[in-house]
């Protein structure tokens, strides 16, 4: 379903689209923890895919730039809103 599409997303970005080390770390630390916030996420707001695609949105630009700074930048930033982790608005972009 629509959570395991989101959660192969970040996973792709994490161990293959970056040669990143802390892609890497970061990944394996958060993977489990991901999931279930993505799963309640999409549950509690009931989105649909262009609702997922735009919270995705900056991420994808990055990559398409080569830009693996913006890239991790933003992936963790959305991956932190998703969490609600503290000093982040909001659930996800």
């Amino acid at each position: 379903g629509l959570v395991e599409k989101d959660v192969e997303f970040h996973r792709y970005i994490c161990t293959r689209a970056s040669d990143s080390q802390n892609l890497l770390r970061m990944w394996s630390t958060v993977d489990g923890k991901a999931r279930l916030a993505i799963a309640a996420s999409n549950r509690l707001e009931n989105q649909d895919l262009n609702q997922i695609a735009t919270r995705h949105e900056r991420i994808v630009k990055a990559i398409a730039l080569r830009d693996v700074k913006l890239a991790t930048q933003a992936n963790q930033e959305h991956i932190a809103l998703l969490m609600g982790e503290p000093g982040q608005k909001g659930r996800s972009q």
